[in-house]
């Protein structure tokens, strides 16, 4: 009788044990895909059918920023950026040829204090400019009297970066990690505002889906605008070299990930750098 007892209880325990275990899997929360509000392929016919969906800084203008098809992640075009150089700041001369340029898209989406965002860039032996090259500001724009987020990178380093700037004038930095060049590269970020009056806002960002910036305590000052999801922007300011952009999906709900579509081998050889002295 003790044997049987005892067969018993090596029988029943690890039934227990698993039956446990998918209850407890039952009551977990499943992680939810992204709800992708756009995801961006530039797959336009020339930069006049562009400037119809993305307002721009200099309308037609298809010489620094435009769809091109030399270099494309997925389909048969990417966002071409050439950087000419430095701007004239404080009595400083500019590059010559410098020039400058930004598009912006309206997310049209109900209001949230969360944005996620994925691109892929491909910089192509490309140079940082000293003080700052800008990627991308989410969200836009720049005479917001709230704090706006500009991802770029800083001091001539390819690093992944976000300068938090608040009404104030104030601008908080935070380091990420070193983007590869003469790759193609998933950049993702996420922005979710603070409560207002205090340091709970988060920010975010992955390289590849490695974790780079990761604040959950980042003071913000948006009380005359409760919502993140408004507009991105794309720059060409600074710096030398080529910046390819594809893919870029925002979503306000969840990160949108990397693996959606397979990387495509690219065959395309980098062009060999010249005008320029590398930093």
């Amino acid at each position: 009788m003790r044997i049987q007892t005892t067969q018993s209880s090596r029988i029943k325990w690890p039934f227990v044990a698993s039956l446990s275990i998918i209850v407890g899997l039952l009551f977990c929360a499943i992680p939810s895909h992204a709800t992708v509000d756009w995801d961006e392929g530039f797959e336009y016919a020339d930069n006049t059918a562009m400037d119809a969906v993305w307002s721009s800084s200099c309308p037609g203008n298809d010489i620094i920023l435009f769809p091109s098809t030399d270099r494309a992640h997925t389909g048969s075009k990417s966002l071409k950026e050439i950087f000419r150089g430095h701007q004239a700041i404080g009595g400083q001369s500019a590059t010559p040829g410098y020039q400058s340029c930004y598009k912006d898209r309206n997310l049209s989406a109900p209001t949230t204090t969360t944005l996620y965002s994925r691109f892929w860039i491909y910089m192509d032996n490309f140079t940082v400019d000293a003080t700052t090259t800008k990627l991308t500001l989410q969200p836009a724009y720049a005479s917001d009297s709230y704090t706006s987020m500009w991802w770029g990178m800083l001091w001539g380093q390819p690093q992944f970066d976000v300068s938090v700037q608040k009404s104030t004038g104030d601008t908080e930095v935070l380091y990420g990690g070193f983007i590869p060049q003469n790759q193609w590269v998933c950049l993702e970020t996420r922005i979710t505002y603070a409560t207002p009056g205090q340091s709970n806002g988060i920010v975010q960002n992955w390289i590849n889906g490695a974790l780079g910036v990761n604040r959950s305590d980042v003071r913000m000052d948006q009380a005359g605008q409760q919502s993140v999801f408004r507009a991105v922007r794309l720059y060409t300011q600074d710096g030398m070299g080529i910046i390819y952009y594809d893919d870029y999906a925002v979503s306000r709900d969840a990160r949108i990930g990397c693996t959606g579509s397979p990387t495509p081998s690219d065959t395309t050889p980098p062009a060999t750098p010249s005008g320029f002295t590398a930093k």
